[in-house]
């Protein structure tokens, strides 16, 4: 209809017709590629809404596990150290006994951690990562995936010390495995235990690495939880 309107107007030579056809459809185009903008931005803040929402669910299970790995890690630390000392002392009771076969039967053991990374991974991949206006936001969310990538990383890593460890313990120590449980039972006797340097050098060893692994899970919990109370921020205010 247009066309057919300049084409007459032109022949016409009505020129003011044909300039404002021309400016009708110059502001129509404008228009329609402010729309299709105005739409895509829509789209893209949706897409962000969404992977936020995500990253919360993700980073408030994470956090749970955080929290609950670093006081399982207190515990054990605390039930080693009380175990090192009894051996360091020779003290022979039925708490120092517990507390050392406590020690020898689980040091192979340390609390788990799931790293859901999957939602960032996929935000980056995307470049939805990328497209996040606010600087401060994108900063934590990096700095906080970092403290939790060097958890699991050591998670992942901790037995390297491990050989040396069991191989000093299984020379002090027989093993079994309870029936009714299936969990490794410890026999050994007390006061070769107590001579034994080498073997409380190894309870120190097991210390360390649970003090290691509390460490990076306690030192993600602040960058988790500083993310965490802005991004319910951001969530109030619709994320913008």
């Amino acid at each position: 209809m247009i066309l057919q309107r300049l084409i007459k107007a032109t022949a016409n030579q009505n020129w003011n017709t044909v300039l404002l056809e021309i400016l009708i459809v110059v502001i129509g185009i404008f228009l329609g590629l402010q729309v299709d903008d105005w739409n895509e931005r829509r789209k893209l803040r949706q897409q962000e809404s969404m992977y936020l929402e995500k990253l919360v669910d993700d980073l408030t299970t994470m956090r749970t596990e955080l929290a609950d790995k670093v006081e399982r890690h207190n515990k054990t630390i605390g039930r080693m150290t009380a175990a090192h000392f009894a051996l360091e002392d020779c003290r022979i009771s039925d708490e120092t006994k517990s507390d050392i076969s406590f020690t020898l039967e689980r040091y192979q053991i340390t609390p788990p951690f799931s790293y859901l990374s999957a939602t960032y991974d996929d935000m980056v991949a995307s470049g939805a990562f990328t497209r996040i206006e606010d600087h401060e936001l994108k900063q934590q969310i990096a700095y906080s995936f970092s403290h939790l990538a060097g958890v699991n990383t050591y998670q992942q890593s901790f037995r390297i010390s491990m050989p040396v460890v069991d191989e000093i313990v299984w020379r002090a120590v027989s093993y079994s495995i309870d029936r009714e449980t299936g969990r490794p039972v410890a026999s050994y006797e007390m006061s070769a235990l107590c001579d034994n340097v080498e073997l409380r050098n190894a309870v120190v060893e097991m210390i360390d690495i649970q003090h290691d692994s509390r460490g990076g899970a306690w030192r993600a919990l602040g960058p988790v939880d500083e993310l965490l109370e802005n991004l319910e921020t951001k969530a109030v205010e619709g994320y913008r």
